[in-house]
C-alpha cells in the first residue's frame, strides 16, 4: 500500500489560477498546490499548511519572481483575509480570469464551447454597498473586534479600512466598533453561545444614506441609551434596528426585526423605480453592475412585449418590476415573505399594475404552472448560488418558453443547470458581469431561446 507524503514545503513555478483564484503549483507526482496571492508565472518557496479533498494548501514563504500582471495590493491584510483573492492582480487581468473561469465551467458541464463575452467592469471597484462583519473579543488587546472572517476558519482579521466597501460604510463600522468597546457591549462568543452581539450588517444606498442591523442575541437586552445617542449623532444612518439570531447556526440573520429609530428600511431607486431595502432582502451588493446588468436582460426580451414573464426567485423585484415598468406583464415568485412585501410596495408606489408577485418556493410555483399549462414568453431564473433545482429545469422543458434568461453568481452551478436546458434550447448571449471586484466571484447572464423544430 503506498503511503502518502507528507508535503511540507515546495519550490515551484504557478502553471494556472483555479477557479477560487488561487494559484496553482503542480509537484512532479502531479500533486495540486493552492496558494492564495500567487499569480501565474510567479516562482515562489511555499509552506503548505494542510491538505483537503486530495489537494494542498499553502501560502507564499518567499516570492522568487514576480508576474509582469502583479500590482501593489489595496489591502494590507489581503492574504490574511477570506475575501479579496485576487488583489495584488491588475484589474485587466482579474476580467480576463473571471472570463476564462466562465468559459471553463460551461465547458466542464456542458462539453460546449460558447462565445463568452468579455466581462462588464465595474464601472466603481470599491462600490460594495452592503457589508457585514462579525464581531468577536480580542484576549490579548482585552477588545471587542469586527472584520471578517480568514479563510476556511472563524478567526476574525480586524480591518477597519476594507478596500472593497463604500466610505459610509467604513465610517460607520468603525465608530461602531468604539461604541461597543466604550459602552463594554459583550460580543458573542460562538465556542459557548454566550455575549450579545454577533454581527453587523450596513446598507449603503445609492444616495449616501445608511441602515445599520445589529445581530443580537438576546433582545431582552437593554442596550445603554447613551449608546444608542451617540450611533444617532451620525445622521448619515437613516435607520437602525436589532435583528434577534440566538441559533447556533452560520446564517448571520435571524427573522425577528427590532427598530431603534427610522423606518426600518432603507429607501433604494433603482432603474428610475423607488424601492424599499428590509434587513432580510436580498439586493445586488454592487449598483452600478446591477444596473448594467438589468439594462442586458432588457434587451433580450424586447421583442416578446405582451407575453407573460416569470421571474422566479425575484426578491424584492428588481427584474421583474423593471420589466413592468418597460410594459411587460411579469409574475414573481420568491420565498421570502419581506422580499416580497418590499416588492409589492414597490409596485404600489410606481404606480405599476402589471406585476403580480407570489409568496412561494420557485420550484414549487413552476411545478404548478406546468399542471395549468401556463403559456409564458421567457422565464427568468435567478437563483442562489446553489443553482436551482432539476425538477424547476423539467417543468422549464414542459412549458417551453420562446426564451430562458438565467442569472447566475455561479459558474459551475450555472454550468451543471445548463446541461438540461440545452436539450431544448441555444445560448445566445453568455455576458458575465464583474458584480464583485478583487474576488473570484463573477455575475454571469446567459440567454437562451427555444430551437426552432427540425
Amino acid at each position: 500500500m503506498k503511503k502518502e507524503r507528507d508535503l511540507k514545503f515546495y519550490h515551484g513555478v504557478c502553471s494556472s489560477l483555479s477557479f477560487e483564484g488561487k494559484g496553482v503549483l503542480l509537484t512532479p507526482e502531479k500533486e495540486k498546490i493552492l496558494v492564495k496571492g500567487l499569480f501565474v508565472g510567479e516562482e515562489a518557496d511555499v509552506e503548505v499548511l494542510y491538505k483537503r479533498n486530495g489537494l494542498y494548501y499553502g501560502k507564499i514563504k518567499h516570492l522568487f519572481k514576480m508576474s509582469e500582471k502583479r500590482v501593489p495590493p489595496l489591502c494590507p491584510v489581503h492574504n490574511a483575509c477570506g475575501g479579496c483573492s485576487l488583489d495584488g492582480l491588475s484589474y485587466d487581468e482579474q476580467l480576463l480570469f473571471k472570463k476564462r473561469v466562465v468559459e471553463e465551467q460551461l465547458f466542464f458541464h456542458t462539453s460546449r464551447h460558447f462565445d463568452v463575452k468579455d466581462v462588464v467592469s465595474a464601472p466603481n471597484t470599491v462600490g460594495r454597498n452592503k457589508i457585514q462583519v462579525p464581531f468577536g473579543y480580542d484576549r490579548y488587546r482585552r477588545k471587542a473586534i469586527s472584520g471578517f472572517y480568514r479563510e476556511n476558519t472563524h478567526e476574525i482579521i480586524e480591518n477597519e479600512n476594507c478596500v472593497t466597501e463604500m466610505a459610509l460604510a467604513k465610517r460607520i463600522l468603525k465608530s461602531l466598533n468604539y461604541l461597543v468597546n466604550k459602552y463594554r457591549i459583550a460580543p458573542y462568543d460562538e465556542e459557548n453561545g454566550t455575549g450579545y452581539l454577533r454581527h453587523a450588517l450596513v446598507r449603503i444606498s445609492s444616495r449616501n444614506k445608511a441602515m445599520l442591523v445589529l445581530v443580537v442575541n438576546d433582545l431582552s437586552y437593554r442596550l445603554p441609551e447613551q449608546f444608542i445617542s451617540e450611533l444617532k449623532k451620525d445622521k448619515d444612518i437613516e435607520t437602525c434596528l436589532l435583528n434577534l439570531n440566538d441559533q447556533k447556526t452560520n446564517v448571520v440573520l435571524g427573522k425577528t426585526n427590532k427598530c431603534l429609530w427610522g423606518k426600518g428600511y432603507l429607501d433604494e431607486d433603482f432603474h428610475g423605480l423607488k424601492f424599499r431595502l428590509s434587513p432580510q432582502s436580498f439586493f445586488q451588493t454592487n449598483h452600478a453592475v446591477a444596473e448594467l446588468l438589468v439594462n442586458s436582460l432588457l434587451k433580450e426580451v424586447e421583442d416578446i412585449k405582451g407575453k407573460k414573464i416569470l421571474d422566479a426567485y425575484s426578491g424584492i423585484g428588481t427584474i421583474g418590476l423593471s420589466l413592468a415598468s418597460e410594459g411587460h406583464n411579469v409574475i414573481a415568485v420568491e420565498i421570502m415573505e419581506e422580499a416580497v412585501a418590499d416588492a409589492k410596495y414597490a409596485a404600489q408606489i410606481n404606480g405599476i399594475s402589471s406585476f403580480s408577485p407570489f409568496v412561494m418556493d420557485s420550484t414549487e410555483f413552476i411545478m404548478k404552472e406546468t399542471q395549468k399549462k401556463a403559456n409564458y414568453g421567457a422565464i427568468i431564473l435567478d437563483p442562489p448560488r446553489k443553482g436551482t433545482t432539476e425538477e424547476f429545469l423539467k417543468a422549464v422543458l414542459t412549458l417551453m418558453p420562446e426564451k430562458v434568461i438565467y442569472v447566475s453568481c455561479d459558474p459551475k452551478t450555472l454550468g451543471r443547470d445548463l446541461v438540461s436546458l440545452l436539450e431544448k434550447y441555444d445560448v445566445d448571449l453568455v455576458q458575465p458581469f464583474d458584480m464583485f471586484p478583487y474576488t473570484h466571484h463573477v455575475e454571469t447572464l446567459v440567454a437562451l431561446k427555444r430551437k426552432l423544430p427540425q
